[in-house]
């Protein structure tokens, strides 16, 4: 039992992180990063390059012969993309809110999730007190 061990520890570590790199980037407000969400229309086999160039896609949806691209985008990876032809949007849910919007409130209610690697109390910390 204990050679698995490492295993479950490097399979925690990585969930952990990877669910805390996404919910820290969810939860910033828009003043810190100006990331938000955006669908980006563009022919298919350019939407699917995106990734490769270094854009962070989240989904992409073929429509007809145009692919819908929800993207995480800076303001001058924004501008770059329409300056390029995109037709771009702002991805916004039922209320009307784009994913920034969202991510202010839950930080305003009190909604946190970033916890340092490092710190006391971090998820190293964590992820050794799971191995003792």
């Amino acid at each position: 039992m204990r050679r698995h061990y490492p295993i479950v520890l490097a399979a925690a570590a990585l969930a952990i992180s990877s669910a805390v790199a996404i919910q820290t980037a969810q939860a910033k407000p828009p003043g810190d990063e100006h990331l938000d969400m955006y669908t980006v229309r563009a022919p298919a086999a350019q939407a699917a390059g995106f990734a490769r160039s270094g854009f962070d896609v989240v989904s992409l949806k073929p429509s007809g012969a145009m692919t819908e691209a929800q993207m995480v985008l800076s303001p001058a990876e924004r501008d770059s993309l329409h300056a390029r032809g995109y037709d771009i949007a702002v991805t916004k849910d039922k209320q009307g809110r784009s994913e920034a919007q969202r991510a202010a409130a839950q930080a305003a209610s009190g909604y946190t999730v970033y916890r340092s690697w490092d710190e006391p109390g971090g998820i190293r910390d964590e992820l050794h007190a799971v191995a003792a």
